[in-house]
């Protein structure tokens, strides 16, 4: 496990080990569908992970590239940096995403990014390939590895997100419930910081339970926007549906201990932030899932 820039070396480490030694040990570096998507690439450019996602669960069964990789045997495969399995892919028109998902269930060494261990969101697709249990995790550069879950875990909202929003609901009829609470938002956070730069707030001061309500109300929208966006070859992006992600998870996490939301001003904008700081306990955790662990420090 290494930065997301630096998966490619222990596979160019392992290639000089097979040239030298005459062995055949097979490995990959493992890239999200942010990278290797081929047809995201050719139609949103400018995406980011969570919209490439969606586009690959939206198109999945229709893409030309994930029917042809149906037809392929795997007959002749070896150690690929990231660049050649993409490469590869699109020479023969096939998906690099699951292409490296076959490659990772054949593979001794397996070079992913942080994210693929501390990111619940995209962890779930390494452990569907192979059992953690049988296989040993050796975290290079692990000093950065709080700044890193922390980083992943965390997520905010700002004023303009909630000024975006509005103006999406443009689109929509009988929305007057979501205007309401959105325009509320916005004034309570500017009440709440005052003349501040920063303070730690509470979550339910924004939003509580007690608004499930207007949450699923700010969803359908926000997904039916995301699906129409999606229908025109743009970026599934939409700040109404942000906006219920943001609150629905921090919610779920605001009784956590090491989770904590802060108000801040930058520019002329307000930002409201969950910031994840439980990454000790959350790695003790991690770490039992493994046969084995080794970390490779910066001192």
């Amino acid at each position: 496990m290494r930065t997301g820039t630096e998966t490619d070396r222990p596979v160019e480490e392992l290639k000089k080990i097979n040239k030298v030694f005459g062995t055949e040990f097979l490995g990959i570096s493992f890239r999200g569908k942010k990278d290797m998507c081929l047809l995201a690439l050719e139609k949103m450019s400018d995406a980011n992970y969570d919209e490439v996602s969606y586009f690959c669960s939206k198109n999945k069964k229709r893409c030309p590239y994930y029917i042809n990789l149906q037809n392929e045997r795997f007959t002749d495969v070896k150690t690929m940096l990231y660049s050649e399995v993409l490469r590869q892919s699109a020479e023969r028109r096939i998906c690099p995403y699951f292409y490296q998902r076959e490659l990772a269930s054949l593979a001794n060494l397996v070079s992913v990014s942080y994210n693929y261990i501390l990111d619940e969101k995209v962890s779930w697709s390494l452990r569907s390939i192979f059992d953690y249990s049988e296989s040993y995790l050796v975290v290079d550069e692990a000093h950065n590895l709080q700044f890193s879950f922390t980083n992943i875990n965390s997520n905010h909202i700002t004023t303009g997100s909630i000024k975006r929003a509005l103006s999406e609901l443009s689109f929509f009829k009988k929305t007057e419930q979501v205007k309401n609470f959105l325009v509320k938002l916005e004034e309570k956070m500017w009440e709440e910081l005052g003349k501040k730069i920063e303070k730690e707030v509470k979550i339910e001061d924004f939003c509580s339970s007690k608004n499930s309500d207007v949450l699923d109300e700010i969803k359908l929208p926000g997904e039916n926007l995301r699906s129409e966006r999606l229908s025109k070859d743009e970026r599934p992006h939409s700040s109404l549906y942000h906006i219920y992600s943001f609150f629905k998870i921090s919610l779920e996490l605001s009784k956590e201990k090491g989770v904590t939301h802060f108000l801040s001003k930058e520019k002329n904008e307000l930002k409201l932030e969950r910031v994840d700081m439980r990454a000790s306990e959350a790695l003790k955790e991690k770490w039992k899932m493994f046969r084995g662990c080794f970390s490779c420090l910066v001192l």
